[in-house]
């Protein structure tokens, strides 16, 4: 008899839609989630769009109901499915999670597709992004960590020099994905 707290139906519309976008959308139950969420929750998707414009989170959104919609015969208005198609990014991102939804269905398992999977992923989440929200990835992916600064030991005159020993941390730790990603 204790009341939960729990996410209203627009914000778990809105982290459904953001999980698919950050996974490139490689489980179609996921899209499944979003049109049961959309044909079942009274969710009034203008503005839905327009608080996920504000928090930099409209690509992910438009692009699960746009998925939805062209998977799932998803009802949408018009108006929210010109919205979505006529983003390019996402019209692309809907056409490239179509394809990849039928190539993962056709050589589940395979290990030439699994190794450069991730790399896939964040390209993918990239194109969603908007330049602000890419930028500030950029820095925080460039902001060195803990196994930067115990792979090298420098006096702390030297610390900007951590900024270039961390890019070459990461392509040492992920150099078999680097180059499947890069020989695609």
């Amino acid at each position: 008899g204790k009341k939960v707290p729990s996410f209203s139906p627009e914000d778990m519309l809105l982290i459904m839609c953001e999980h698919g976008a950050r996974h490139r959308w490689s489980q179609l139950s996921w899209v499944y989630d979003v049109a049961g969420m959309i044909e079942t929750k009274k969710i009034n998707l203008p503005c839905l769009i327009e608080q996920a414009e504000i928090i930099g989170n409209k690509r992910p959104l438009l692009l699960g109901l746009l998925l939805a919609n062209d998977l799932l015969d998803t009802e949408l208005s018009p108006e929210i499915y010109w919205k979505a198609k006529s983003d390019k990014a996402v019209s692309a991102s809907a056409e490239q999670v179509k394809r990849d939804l039928i190539t993962r269905a056709s050589f589940r398992g395979s290990s030439e597709i699994q190794a450069s999977e991730r790399m896939n992923e964040l390209e993918f989440y990239f194109l969603l992004m908007s330049k602000h929200q890419l930028l500030m990835t950029l820095l925080r992916a460039s902001t060195p960590r803990t196994k930067d600064l115990k792979m090298a030991s420098l006096p702390d005159v030297l610390f900007p020099l951590y900024y270039i020993v961390r890019p070459l941390r990461l392509v040492k730790t992920y150099k078999n994905s680097i180059r499947k990603w890069l020989l695609k």
